[in-house]
């Protein structure tokens, strides 16, 4: 499975604002808790269904899909990507290292749905101590490019 953590992963609130992108790394928490470059990437990417053209050619339909999948993030951060549920403008890979813009909907997960853990500064990249989860998933539905 090849993720490319980069720092293109930028989002904006409401579509259609490519010129409100801010990168991951550049939002922090009311903590002052810098976001960590999320993962993400060519796997979590989905073209759509594949239908097969009669000369054989492969064309997608449906929605395009992604995720992105933090490894840790503080509950102060959880407030942050609540505040960017539902429609955004998203810079995404599309493949490799090559990215894209677009208009999706940002699903977060609840907190029902998460793992906790106590962090104690080794277990968050920017040092962090106190109460987090790990391997939050946010959903990506319904992306069209800009």
């Amino acid at each position: 499975m090849a993720t490319y953590v980069t720092p293109d992963y930028k989002i904006a609130s409401g579509y259609n604002n490519a010129v409100g992108l801010v990168a991951w790394t550049a939002i922090a928490d009311a903590n002052s808790v810098y976001f960590v470059m999320p993962n993400g990437g060519i796997a979590s990417h989905n073209r759509g269904e594949k239908r097969y053209r009669i000369d054989l050619t492969v064309g997608h339909v449906g929605e395009v899909n992604a995720v992105i999948t933090f490894g840790a993030i503080t509950l102060a951060q959880y407030t942050v990507l609540l505040s960017y549920d539902g429609k955004v403008t998203v810079r995404h890979p599309i493949s490799g290292s090559t990215f894209a813009n677009f208009n999706a909907i940002f699903a977060v997960p609840d907190e029902s749905e998460l793992k906790s853990e106590i962090f104690s500064g080794t277990l968050h990249d920017s040092g962090f101590t106190g109460f987090g989860y790990v391997d939050v998933t946010c959903n990506l539905y319904g992306m069209v490019a800009l």
